[in-house]
């Protein structure tokens, strides 16, 4: 090969780098904001299922932040956290959970999560007949998911035990089905 045709060859490679690298851009990382105690459908802007649901679709690590406090009380349950990049729930109000997801109607388990690199902090879960949390590899790699900062089967003020009679009797946190490399820290349970 002459050297006149290699530098073309060269040329044209770093012309269809200059075309195609900027279209390659990584996944931005949004930030869903909760607005409503309101238990709706996953279109009502503003709840958390809907911010589940926008996490879940949206691609990068997203945060699901609370612009308001109290209690949701479910009747369904709510979409799983299934976004392999991860989303981070924060619910804390000055380092105290703010928001309580309460179980009833026969509902399993509070919030379920089916994937990797999720970060859970500051909800108070109670009421559930199944698990408050649970952490599941069933569907596909459940790894390196942190939960603390929580109120697991207490109370909204974590100093006494939650909903009298179903109270997250499968368990607070369950790690199940090959689920690994999790880490449940500095929670009260």
């Amino acid at each position: 090969m002459s050297l006149a045709f290699r530098r073309i060859c060269l040329l044209a490679a770093l012309a269809l780098l200059a075309v195609f690298v900027p279209l390659a851009q990584p996944a931005l990382a949004a930030n869903f904001a909760v607005t409503s105690l309101a238990d709706s459908t996953p279109t009502a802007t503003g709840t958390l299922r809907w911010a589940i649901t926008q996490a879940n679709a949206s691609g990068g690590p997203d945060t699901i932040t609370f612009n308001v406090t109290g209690a949701i009380a479910l009747t369904s349950a709510l979409p799983a956290l299934s976004d392999q990049l991860g989303v981070t729930i924060d619910a804390r109000v000055a380092g105290v959970p703010s928001i309580e997801l309460r179980g009833g109607g026969g509902l399993t388990d509070g919030l379920q999560v089916l994937s990797s690199n999720n970060i859970i902090r500051g909800l108070i879960v109670n009421g559930f007949t199944g698990a408050g949390i649970a952490i599941s590899g069933s569907v596909r790699s459940a790894t390196n998911n942190l939960v603390e900062q929580c109120y697991i089967g207490t109370n909204a003020a974590g100093n006494a035990a939650g909903a009298a009679g179903t109270n997250n009797n499968g368990a607070g946190v369950h790690i199940r089905f090959g689920a690994s490399s999790n880490t449940i820290n500095n929670n009260v349970i």
